[in-house]
Order: C-alpha cells, then sequence, then structure tokens
C-alpha cells in the first residue's frame, strides 16, 4: 500500500512538473515584422498614410510605414538599414521612448529620409526588450532625378 502511494505520488509529481513546463510564458517569442511601406512626407502630413510607393523624386523626403506583431507589449527599439545595391548606405538601431503595443499596424515617424537618384533597398526589423531580434522586411525604393 505504501508503495503505491509513493507511486502515486511520483506520478502526481510528474504530471505538475510537466504542467509547468508547458506553461512557458513564451516571453523568449521573438516578435515578427510582416510589411514595410513607403509614404512620401506629403501625403504623411496631409493624412494620407496608405499612399504607398515604390518610387519617388530626389527632391521628395520620404517615411516608413510598417506592420508587426509581437506576443507582449516588448518591442522597444527598430533597426533601419538602407543599401544601395551591396553597398550599405546608412544603418542604425533607435530606442522608442516607450513600449510599443503588442500588435497592428504602426506608422513611426522615423524621420523624413531624401536620397540621391537610384535604386535601394531598405530593411526594418525591431527589437524586444529581451533582445529578441524579429525577421528583417525589405522594401525596394527608386528614386529618381
Amino acid at each position: 500500500m505504501k508503495r503505491i502511494s509513493v507511486l502515486a505520488m511520483l506520478a502526481l509529481v510528474l504530471v505538475f512538473g510537466l504542467a509547468f513546463v508547458g506553461c512557458d510564458s513564451g516571453s523568449n517569442e521573438r516578435p515578427e515584422m510582416t510589411e514595410i511601406y513607403v509614404v512620401k512626407s506629403a501625403d504623411w502630413e496631409a493624412g494620407n498614410y496608405y499612399n504607398y510607393v515604390t518610387t519617388i523624386a530626389a527632391t521628395e523626403y520620404y517615411m516608413l510605414r510598417w506592420v508587426f506583431k509581437s506576443p507582449y507589449e516588448d518591442v522597444e527599439r527598430f533597426g533601419i538599414t538602407i543599401k544601395r545595391g551591396a553597398t550599405v548606405i546608412s544603418s542604425n538601431e533607435r530606442a522608442w521612448n516607450s513600449i510599443i503595443p503588442k500588435t497592428g499596424a504602426f506608422s513611426t515617424f522615423s524621420g523624413d529620409y531624401m536620397l540621391p537618384a537610384g535604386t535601394y533597398t531598405i530593411e526594418v526589423y525591431i527589437v524586444d526588450v529581451k533582445g529578441n531580434k524579429s525577421n528583417t522586411k525589405t522594401v525596394t525604393l527608386t528614386v529618381t532625378q
């Protein structure tokens, strides 16, 4: 009888132990970038946030808008790299002033940019407070004279 009680207790501990292991909070899940768009600054300022473009003039400023998913409210910074062919024109990572909400379309004033004529690849990623980096999304932008 005592032996059955010990086995029952061990089985119970095993079941609860596995249940707690299976209930991981998922805090190491990384955020996911789903889309990235280019919007002319003039459109942005006029409230036309969804006028996405792939071509602008060399005299026009543009902004970036992206959509991401994050399992937790813990996205704290983003990185932007601009390339012309294999040459990196600009690459930096910036922190937001506050933690960004879990999910949804996020329009960011990441700065106004202006580039000389050419074709560019713009890469964007986000990072959460635990250092989990999302996938990188890219968009191609052609700048004309």
